[in-house]
């Protein structure tokens, strides 16, 4: 069975997905159940008339609620969730100090690199990712090489 996630506001303005369980009412109604820690404030929930449709209930894969512009609300699945880690480099390269490369593939042959930069202590690394489909051995052994790019412009 799929799992729903839905974006919980902290007091502190930060934000974590948290699944959302659809929780049976004796009276045949389902409720929306939010997994979390925190204390939520009822005046900032406001979810009505909730229709999510062409879900595909035998899937493992997780789903989100997102919100759209126009407020609409759809279930869409995170990028990388499908994805698993299937090799590294910790950086330990002579010829490429202080870099690290994670490698990380779907069941489709679809995959991606991190690269890592490590820079001096108490100045934040830097990733960027670098993306395709297929050949991933290749591409893993020539990841010193690829144009690597913000997230957001990649995925």
């Amino acid at each position: 069975m799929s799992q729903t996630y839905g974006q919980v506001k902290n007091v502190d303005g930060t934000t974590k997905w948290k699944p959302i369980e659809a929780v049976l009412q004796p009276d045949g109604t389902y409720h929306l159940a939010v997994d979390t820690e925190i204390a939520l404030d009822s005046a900032n929930i406001n979810i009505s008339n909730l229709k999510v449709g062409s879900v595909d209930q035998t899937s493992n894969t997780l789903r989100y609620l997102k919100v759209e512009d126009d407020g609409t609300l759809v279930t869409v699945s995170m990028p990388l969730d499908s994805y698993d880690v299937i090799d590294t480099d910790d950086g330990f390269d002579e010829s490429n100090p202080g870099v690290n490369y994670y490698g990380y593939a779907d069941t489709d042959e679809n995959w991606y690199i991190k690269e890592e930069t490590v820079t001096a202590v108490g100045t934040p690394n830097t990733y960027r990712v670098f993306k395709g489909s297929g050949n991933y051995a290749t591409a893993f052994a020539n990841r010193t090489g690829h144009a690597y790019d913000y997230y957001f412009n990649i995925f």
